[in-house]
């Protein structure tokens, strides 16, 4: 493989050395490299390498079995900062026991519950954490810190944060032996808290050459301690490392370099470098103003239909890398993936669950049973309409009192003959309101069975769509009108296309369209990418501590383009200031969808 000037000085350069790669720079290339060009350079040498996820060490690792000779890959240790740290305390023989993820979870949450705090799970991590990568910790900074460690004693075991911490302080008092290395390189090093940093300045000052590599434009994990450019800033000074940038793009075209640029410029806290496309000119950047995020999920339908060859079930599945949509969050996903999931496209949902929205799953489960008698979406619909479990276990048991004999042993449940028009005569122990509520339904879904029956399924879509509308919560109303629509465009009985909304199987292959938050996007590339939902509030975020991370985050989602890039925001509120910011290089004003 032939190295670009930049890169063959990173492989060549000796000593403490910083390594700036912005996206698509060929960061992992170079790594691999530099550790064949130490090992082949010196036989007593033995390189240390640090990631910081499992995939990550698998894929280093992988590269460098390909690269390396037996005996030169017999002298290096790739793990991430955790492993190399557990197994320092295992020789140390100071490890005890792990707490894995989920044992940690749990005591979160009981503290959370012992403190009466009312906050979630992830704002509590990030407090633990937070107290945790300090070295000066003594388990005391709250009552919820407080908490969780009374619970961690009482397990007798170590989380990861104390694994790190523990590791650090035993290596300052001779407890802990260092890593037997004579270089360190260490990737994604913005990502680095203070006690990683100390971890590696320990190693520096042992006469280990250490070299890191990252972006401090790419730091968007500042919530959970990542010190990003104070990070680099730091280790700099304090080893006299040299500065080697990487300013060759392999993956963008220059324009959607240069609107990533117009808008990462715009940050105080970084270091400035120059990003240039090795493919040149000739990509694309839009930026599209749409009037809904229903109208938004169907604009990007129609795009990938119409890239995409129609397979002969009628569906269609991008090829791998193909297309990718990114959202500052999973909720503004839901609706893109409804829109894949309604149209025959094929779709990956990368992070977090891709399940229907509550009130959605209802509809669709009470479509099911107003066409086959099933009880389960009659129980969903009485439920969300206020109606309590004591009264529905009342109504159940009514039923079944008065049922024929064969029908008890069958144990079925009777349920389905409220959609028959049929009350219960004795409701006397279920309260006025609820009772209410019952009888409405059981003359609404009479009407219901009559109009199914009949074919009239859009009819019977719009009855059941009209009576949740009286009971959902005003968030709610967009996901419930949505897809009631495309369930009236749908083909098919109404147990069919609610069969195809509930039940949807992603790709094995990796094919289809990606669906991305933009931390989960981090360090993917794709073809076509478009940034949905990029109003102000939401990128930036209204709860985001610092702006100038959420436009790294922005940033991030930019850069995993390679030649097309669309933006996209309601025109109902105010689009992005990163947008503005983008002024300079991508024609304004926006276009406008309707």
């Amino acid at each position: 493989m032939r190295y670009n000037v930049d890169q063959q000085a990173a492989i060549e350069t000796e000593g403490n050395l910083v390594i700036l790669a912005p996206p698509g720079s060929g960061k992992t290339g170079t790594l691999v490299a530099k550790t064949a060009r130490i090992l082949k350079s010196s036989p007593q040498a033995c390189v240390g390498l640090v990631t910081f996820t499992d995939a990550a060490t698998k894929e280093l690792d992988h590269r460098l079995s390909e690269a390396l000779s037996k005996s030169e890959y017999a002298r290096i240790k790739v793990a991430t900062f955790h492993k190399h740290l557990i197994n320092q305390l295992r020789e140390a023989k100071l490890l005890g026991r792990l707490l894995g993820p989920k044992e940690t979870v749990t005591m979160i949450m009981r503290a959370i519950s012992a403190c009466g705090r009312g906050m979630s799970i992830d704002d509590a991590q990030a407090e633990v954490e937070a107290a945790k990568i300090n070295e000066g910790f003594t388990g005391r900074e709250s009552d919820l810190i407080e908490s969780y460690e009374e619970q961690r004693k009482t397990l007798r075991g170590l989380d990861l944060w104390d694994v790190v911490r523990e590791g650090v302080v035993g290596m300052r008092q001779g407890k802990v032996p260092l890593l037997k290395v004579t270089h360190i390189l260490t990737d994604e090093f913005q990502d680095t808290d203070k006690l990683q940093l100390a971890w590696l300045l320990l190693h520096v000052h042992a006469d280990v050459d250490v070299t890191v590599v990252g972006d401090d434009d790419q730091s968007v994990y500042g919530w959970r301690g990542a010190m990003g450019y104070q990070g680099m800033v730091q280790f700099e000074q304090e080893t006299a490392a040299t500065r080697v940038v990487l300013q060759i793009n392999y993956r963008s075209r220059k324009e959607i370099l240069d609107a990533a640029a117009a808008v990462i410029r715009n940050n105080t806290q970084r270091v400035p470098k120059t990003m240039l496309s090795s493919k040149g000119e000739g990509g694309k950047v839009f930026i599209r103003s749409v009037a809904s995020s229903a109208v938004e999920a169907s604009l990007i339908a129609n795009a990938v239909i119409a890239d995409t060859e129609e397979s002969e079930s009628g569906t269609y599945r991008p090829g791998r890398g193909r297309w990718a949509v990114i959202s500052r969050n999973n909720a503004g996903l839901h609706m893109v993936a409804a829109e894949m999931r309604t149209r025959g496209i094929a779709y990956v949902r990368v992070a977090g669950k891709d399940k229907l929205p509550d009130l959605a799953r209802v509809l669709c489960q009470l479509l099911t049973s107003i066409q086959t008698g099933d009880a389960l979406g009659i129980a969903g619909a009485l439920l969300t309409a206020g109606v309590s479990d004591m009264a529905m276990k009342i109504l159940q048991a009514t039923f079944e009192g008065d049922a024929p004999a064969t029908i008890q042993a069958e144990q079925t449940s009777q349920l389905y003959r409220l959609l028959d028009g049929e009350i219960p005569a004795d409701m006397d122990q279920i309260p006025a309101e609820e009772a209410k509520t019952i009888k409405t339904f059981a003359r609404l879904g009479r009407v219901w069975r009559a109009r199914t029956k009949d074919g009239l399924y859009g009819d019977v879509i719009n009855g059941v769509e009209n009576w949740l509308e009286g009971f959902a919560k005003e968030k709610e109303l967009d996901d419930l009108a949505f897809w009631a629509e495309k369930l009236r465009n749908a083909n098919g009985s109404l147990s069919v296309r609610s069969r195809r909304a509930l039940d949807y199987e992603a790709p094995k292959d990796g094919t289809g369209v990606a669906l991305h938050t933009m931390h989960s996007s981090k360090g993917l590339e794709f073809d076509r990418v478009v940034v949905i939902g990029c109003n102000q509030g939401t990128i930036p975020s209204s709860k985001a501590e610092s702006v100038e991370e959420e436009r790294r985050l922005f940033f991030v989602a930019m850069t995993r383009a390679r030649d097309e890039l669309t933006i996209t925001y309601s025109s109902s509120t105010s689009r992005s200031q990163f947008i503005s910011e983008m002024a300079s290089v991508v024609d304004m004003p926006v276009a406008q969808a309707a």
